[in-house]
């Protein structure tokens, strides 16, 4: 029954240059699934039912499909496909559908992120909201390691954070736009322009920014031989002699687990996995393991932004100089993503900026603070992390995953999530 009514489904402009395909190819990546909505209400019999395949932030769909419904009602079969080369590797993707009534989209579902390695994506129901007014406001967003989608009604905010959907009411602030939960004041989403801070059950996260924006591409090297690799919409790879150079198109990646692996050219294949990574000369951490096989030959080395071992959530202070910590004390570090640094002290709240470069990493010495006193061994502490803090030169991890914030001089803070 489904398959019959999923074959009778008409879909145009599928992915450009597509249209009127209508076998599967190995290389098409099908997605199916159901329109529906709660409320005991029918549709209109010039309804149009519309599905889209979009890449985050992207104005146009890769891959879109309409339907006038002719009188029929919810639920509502839907089914596309994809030509796997055109899916970038590394960029983000997700089915939306509607519902329009007279050119105008009345029923909206959230977005749903799609695994583009998979063999097919099977969807579910996807659930839709009556809409009011204007279409709504979509974004996403990149909060630490996390990404995040926003859709704006009118004063109402529809957030999606993996497979979890929070509702907010705007509320009154002094500047941006902030709105919280009704049920819970802790969870609550606050943007300024193109950077935003999210809370959710009282756990704050680094703060977002907006990932609908050019995509920043993947970088990894190694030494001994040295070696370059950087991939975006395109592979660059290089050795640090000079005698290879190779350029392509970035493939879809095969991915096995969380190992990512990218057949680049007939003689260059690179394996990506999520494991730490030390780099050999510069000894900065790195997030990423990475190894190529170049003509036959394995080369070795690390990858990814040594910022997101350190972004994404807050770090508690466990150790400041090897004295441990005052009894109930709390001394924390954010690192958001534009640079700036932020926690409380151990008394008074602090704020500054942080620079990680290729060399390790440094602390501003001009440091916002707030002026509160607090008894003698609190402001003592206070004094000595943030001397510390100012001396900072370099990070590493320690076996059970404490960071570890290092001084040419041999001080440590130590924290942990």
């Amino acid at each position: 029954m489904l398959r019959a009514a999923i074959g009778a489904l008409v879909s145009v402009g599928v992915l450009a240059g597509c249209a009127g395909e209508s076998a599967l190819k190995p290389s098409d990546l099908p997605i199916t699934g159901a329109l529906a909505y709660r409320e005991r209400i029918a549709l209109p019999p010039d309804s149009v039912a519309v599905v889209e395949l979009r890449e985050a932030g992207a104005s146009a769909p890769i891959a879109v499909q309409r339907r006038v419904l002719a009188g029929r009602q919810v639920p509502i079969p839907f089914a596309l496909s994809a030509r796997r080369p055109a899916l970038v590797a590394g960029k983000t993707y997700s089915v939306r559908g509607s519902i329009e009534q007279d050119g105008e989209v009345k029923w909206l579902s959230a977005a749903a992120p799609i695994d583009p390695q998979q063999a097919a994506v099977g969807l579910g129901t996807l659930t839709l909201l009556a809409v009011q007014g204007e279409a709504p406001q979509m974004f996403s967003w990149r909060c630490g390691d996390q990404l995040i989608q926003t859709e704006q009604f009118g004063d109402k905010l529809r957030l999606q954070l993996g497979d979890a959907q929070y509702h907010l009411l705007q509320a009154e602030t002094a500047s941006g736009a902030r709105y919280v939960t009704v049920d819970d004041p802790t969870t609550l989403f606050w943007s300024k322009g193109e950077r935003a801070r999210l809370t959710i059950r009282g756990h704050a996260y680094s703060e977002c920014v907006r990932a609908d924006t050019a995509t920043v591409a993947f970088r990894a090297g190694g030494n001994e031989p040295g070696w370059q690799l950087e991939m975006g919409v395109r592979t660059l790879f290089t050795t640090a002699d000079g005698k290879t150079r190779i350029e392509s198109p970035t493939p879809v990646a095969e991915s096995i687990a969380s190992v990512r692996r990218y057949a680049v050219a007939p003689n260059l294949q690179v394996t990506v996995s999520p494991r730490l990574c030390v780099d050999s000369m510069s000894g900065l951490p790195r997030p990423d393991t990475v190894s190529v096989v170049l003509d036959g030959r394995t080369l070795r080395g690390c990858g990814g932004d040594p910022a997101s071992l350190l972004q994404g959530g807050e770090w508690v202070v466990e150790d400041i100089g090897g004295a441990g910590m005052v009894d109930g004390s709390r001394a924390t570090l954010n690192f958001d993503a534009d640079g700036q640094l932020s926690g409380s002290a151990s008394c008074n709240r602090y704020s500054g900026s942080y620079h990680l470069s290729g060399e390790g990493l440094s602390m501003s010495s001009k440091t916002a603070m707030t002026l509160m006193a607090c008894v003698p061994t609190l402001m003592q502490q206070e004094s000595r992390f943030m001397q510390l803090l100012s001396q900072v030169r370099r990070f590493r991890f320690g076996a059970d995953g404490a960071l570890i914030l290092e001084t040419d001089g041999g001080g440590t803070v130590t924290a942990r999530r």
